[in-house]
């Protein structure tokens, strides 16, 4: 149980602070505070994954739905901060608990994802698309994909599409930034005053990095994990600025509140509709997209427009399932690719669009829910051995260039000389082997 100790707070952080223990005790058995749901954080969560999947399915009309990773990186970095400052204050940090509820929260839906890719794979790739599917599976399962990516090609090249699990390297990323993160906050909150002064120079250094690395080698720059951090960070200050104010809500207010919604989104909207894979992201031009999301989440359901627009039950359904939902949309379009040697028609994009969603529906339902919220002991455990043993799996296919003794479907469009003389000149080119 969590006690209340003397007050060490001022007026606003006291009042919050006995909410917090409120609800302290009445989860204590699961050592963890949770924040109160926000509706439109879901809703929020479904305008990115709709940004990430109109630009990977139609990139002629959605230009720059890229963005949405950007808006998903600012929302977890919000969430996050806030989970480990309210436990820090309560005196009720616990790392591993907090790794724990990691693990229930990405693994149920990723594996799943690893092991039908790998299915899939088995008996509709060649050996090498196989060979380097296995690769790409350990590198998910390490959250390296970024840094194999990274080495392999840029995320824009025409050949990105040909690799099932390449919008892993944003999970990976995410995963670097909480290695180091809860330990930061525990120490921010705890021994730092005024300790997001430094968080801020550390968002400057990040954002300057992000700036000069794009100019410089447009791969690195996408991928590095120094050059997303400050996504994270402004997300991660917006809640220490929260922990420190009073609340206002007077008439002029609330007014400022609508402006505020209503420029936040255009931001975003902007970026998704006038940027290309031609820009120099993320950098500079990943500002109004990460500055609207920070927008709408201080402004949250004081706003009118947010609660109608963004709480919304249809946006809050595609919330719920925009994790699964963007675990199985790009598979799903790079087998689609593999199959045909060709970008899919709008037919099977439309197709595919329809049937991730009912994917993820499904996984969310059948699986992410009853693992994420299971409370018996040792699931967290279970789930990390399960990873280690696909990225295992993995390895050996790599290892084992793809098993070319296997049958492979003998599909016209499988066993297309097209598709066997590319990669044919692909394992004869020394320069490929030695670059990927």
């Amino acid at each position: 149980m969590c006690a209340l100790k003397k007050n060490k707070y001022t007026p606003q952080q006291t009042h919050s602070k006995l909410k917090v223990d409120r609800i302290t005790l009445q989860i204590s058995h699961l050592k963890i505070i949770t924040l109160k749901y926000r509706a439109e954080i879901d809703g929020l969560r479904a305008l990115a994954i709709f940004a990430v999947i109109g630009f990977h399915f139609f990139p002629g009309r959605i230009s720059g739905g890229f963005v949405g990773v950007d808006v998903f990186f600012v929302i977890s970095g919000y969430l996050i901060t806030g989970t480990l400052i309210d436990n820090t204050r309560a005196e009720n940090f616990f790392i591993l608990g907090f790794y724990e509820r990691r693990i229930k929260r990405l693994f149920p839906a990723l594996l799943l994802v690893f092991f039908a890719t790998l299915v899939i794979g088995w008996y509709g790739l060649l050996s090498d698309e196989l060979k380097f599917l296995g690769k790409h599976i350990t590198a998910g399962s390490l959250f390296v994909s970024n840094f194999v990516y990274w080495q392999e090609a840029g995320y824009f090249d025409a050949d990105a599409i040909s690799k099932p699990l390449l919008h892993l390297w944003s999970l990976s990323v995410e995963e670097q930034y909480y290695l180091v993160w809860p330990l930061a906050v525990y120490i921010i909150v705890k021994y730092i005053d005024k300790g997001h002064y430094y968080l801020l120079g550390t968002i400057l250094l990040s954002l300057v990095y992000s700036v000069y690395a794009v100019n410089n080698d447009q791969t690195v720059g996408y991928y590095s994990p120094f050059s997303r951090f400050w996504e994270f960070g402004v997300g991660s200050l917006l809640v220490f600025w929260e922990r420190s104010k009073p609340q206002e809500n007077s008439h002029l207010t609330r007014l400022i509140n609508e402006f505020t919604v209503i420029l936040a989104v255009s931001m975003i909207l902007l970026s998704v509709v006038l940027l290309t894979d031609e820009a120099s992201f993320p950098g500079v031009t990943a500002i109004p997209s990460v500055l609207g999301t920070v927008l709408l989440l201080g402004v949250g359901a004081k706003s009118d427009f947010n609660r109608f627009v963004f709480g919304n039950k249809i946006a809050i359904w595609f919330g719920k399932i925009s994790y699964p939902l963007y675990l199985w949309h790009w598979p799903i379009l790079s087998i689609g690719y593999l199959y045909y040697s060709e970008f899919p028609s709008r037919t099977y994009r439309v197709a595919g669009v329809f049937l991730a969603i009912i994917i993820a529906w499904l996984t969310y339902q059948l699986i992410e829910k009853r693992v994420r919220f299971n409370r018996k002991r040792g699931v967290a455990y279970l789930l990390l051995l399960a990873n280690f043993a696909i990225g295992y799996a993995g390895y050996v296919t790599f290892k084992n260039e793809g098993f070319p003794e296997r049958e492979v479907l003998q599909s016209t469009y499988f066993s297309s000389e097209a598709r066997r003389q590319f990669f044919w000149q692909y394992s004869n080119n020394p320069q490929c082997l030695t670059d990927y």
